[in-house]
């Protein structure tokens, strides 16, 4: 919600999600509209209608990650048995790998 872009607009406070609609039926749940309709009542706005709107549909997916170069920091750490292990539990993706080895 913090990355959501808010308006309020025909008595209505608009909130323009980054997640889907989907996304939107399972997180917001009636528990949460709950508190969000008593947070409206608390600053005395209570007869304004939330809306969530999902994220656009035009968002870009996200770019296939590049093999990393032989020999790299980053292609040792996709070798390395942990994270192997990790990424098929968690259906995880290496995104950053950081060098902190010591140059001498």
């Amino acid at each position: 919600m913090s990355e959501s872009t808010w308006t309020i607009e025909n008595g209505q406070v608009l909130v323009q999600t980054p997640m889907t609609k989907t996304l939107i039926g399972l997180l917001f749940n009636a528990e949460a509209e709950k508190i969000a309709k008593e947070a409206l009542r608390t600053h005395n706005t209570g007869m304004l209608k939330l809306t969530l709107l999902p994220g656009d549909a035009a968002v870009k997916k996200a770019k296939k990650a590049r093999p990393a170069r032989t020999g790299s920091v980053q292609a040792k750490a996709m070798d390395h048995p942990l994270v192997q292990q990790a990424q098929s539990l968690f259906h995880a993706e290496i995104r950053n790998v950081t060098d902190l080895r010591k140059n001498d």
